[in-house]
């Protein structure tokens, strides 16, 4: 044992046990218990009687105790428990809500009053790790028994309402995709339809589409037929694959300081870059994933935050031109940056575009951003009658893409400034190639098929 003397008599404390003695400053070993564990813990600040070696722990003393059982437990600490309320945006509230835990805990927890159990600390950092886990916590997605059960489903004839479905679903473009195998029989596609979506009967499927549940900012093609069950079923194969590709949490401060670096990449045709693009998204947190269109989907792309730690853009490469792929990534950016704050975030169905302000500023934001504002109307003004040499070295001074730049031109002066045929031919208006395309989708495939395998 360490003893120190007292620094002065006026200060001396008496000895509560026995009253003969005067408390000193010691150091001394302390025995406890914790998770089932006992522990000594050497060294620990005391007061101690001189006359009936009585001893007290000190304030600085619990605090060494605490720091030392917190490691061996390796209990949650504050700075822990702070990222995991910043990281998925949660209030007290809501965290104790989503880990069945009361609500003081929290506060307990985070003013150090309460350690974290050992259990608990494990759960919860799980949570920080694998944002897909704290979604599931979240939305207790194994409550719904139709999604849980395991498949192949049953395998019978489908009934009337049943083949009238099957004639809806785009299951040409599925096979290709290689979701479903290559079968005419309407029993074996029901089958397989219903494995893919993972639900007991097509019924089922039609009803949950037609409700159109989905929280989402969608590029619309409103002019088009649209069919409700393929433009589901688009969304959904987005999102699965979009909550399997890894991530980092999702941040709109580091997604904005990256459209620089994006907007340079425009230069170069999308597939000798998605990879890149894509890895330089999933560094702040959004997923961006394609998904080859089905017949009367209608979207070009749709964008939404799958919970508050990951954000998904899906692409549909609708439009196979170099042009249209990086205006509609950027529209589907600028809805991330402008209008969506949290996973309840959605847009109403509109009948044109121009019904819903969002989807405005989101055209504007992107060709804005893509081909400056202020230099692009230097660029009308010098240029009443642009030739396809003066459109060259326009895009070259603003390091993007000519075709991006026409297309702008044409839609802001409403009539044909540059025929997109002989820039084609130029070599200033590059088409995505079906194997370009395929080279694009084959990942987002590859996504899919492995998380149904592993789940």
């Amino acid at each position: 044992m360490k003893t120190h003397k007292a620094s002065s008599s006026a200060h001396a404390i008496p000895c509560p046990s026995c009253d003969s003695g005067t408390l000193i400053s010691c150091e001394r070993s302390f025995e406890t218990k914790a998770e089932g564990v006992s522990y000594t813990i050497s060294d620990i600040s005391m007061r101690c009687c001189d006359h009936c070696n009585e001893s007290l722990v000190t304030p600085e003393g619990s605090r060494q105790i605490d720091a030392f059982l917190d490691r061996a437990t390796g209990a949650l600490t504050s700075e822990e428990i702070l990222l995991f309320l910043d990281r998925y945006d949660l209030t007290h509230r809501k965290a104790a809500q989503i880990l069945g835990i009361g609500e003081k805990n929290i506060s307990r927890w985070l003013n150090g009053r309460q350690r974290v159990s050992a259990s608990m600390s494990s759960y919860i950092r799980v949570l920080i790790a694998h944002p897909a886990a704290f979604e599931t916590l979240k939305n207790k997605q194994w409550e719904n028994p139709a999604r849980s059960q395991s498949f192949p489903t049953e395998k019978r004839q489908p009934d009337a309402a049943e083949k009238e479905i099957i004639k809806l679903v785009d299951y040409k473009t599925l096979h290709k995709i290689g979701l479903v195998p290559n079968t005419r029989k309407v029993s074996e596609r029901r089958t397989a339809i219903c494995q893919l979506t993972r639900v007991p009967d097509l019924i089922t499927l039609k009803k949950e589409y037609d409700a159109n549940p989905k929280k989402i900012a969608a590029f619309k093609d409103t002019k088009q037929k649209y069919n409700a069950l393929n433009g589901g079923l688009w969304i959904e194969l987005g999102e699965r694959a979009a909550r399997a590709l890894p991530t980092a949490p999702f941040s709109r401060e580091k997604l904005e300081g990256l459209i620089e670096e994006l907007r340079q990449l425009t230069r170069h045709e999308p597939h000798t870059v998605f990879a890149e693009v894509q890895k330089k998204l999933a560094s702040t947190g959004v997923a961006l994933v394609i998904i080859p269109k089905l017949e009367g989907s209608a979207f070009r792309g749709c964008t939404r935050l799958l919970h508050p730690a990951k954000a998904m853009i899906a692409h549909s490469l609708k439009f196979k031109t170099a042009s249209q792929f990086w205006r509609v990534l950027f529209h589907e950016i600028a809805h991330l940056i402008l209008h969506i704050n949290s996973p309840e975030d959605c847009f109403d169905e509109y009948d044109t575009q121009s019904d819903d302000p969002r989807e405005r500023e989101a055209d504007e934001w992107a060709d804005q951003t893509l081909v400056y504002t202020d230099k692009l109307t230097a660029f009308d003004a010098r240029h009443p009658k642009p030739s396809i040499w003066d459109l060259a070295r326009f895009a070259q001074d603003l390091e993007t893409s000519p075709a991006i730049i026409a297309e702008i031109i044409n839609q802001n002066r409403g009539e044909e400034i540059f025929n997109f045929g002989y820039l084609r031919k130029e070599g200033l208006f590059p088409s995505i190639s079906a194997e370009a395309a395929e080279k694009m989708w084959q990942p987002s495939r590859d996504l899919i098929i492995n998380s149904e395998a592993t789940s």
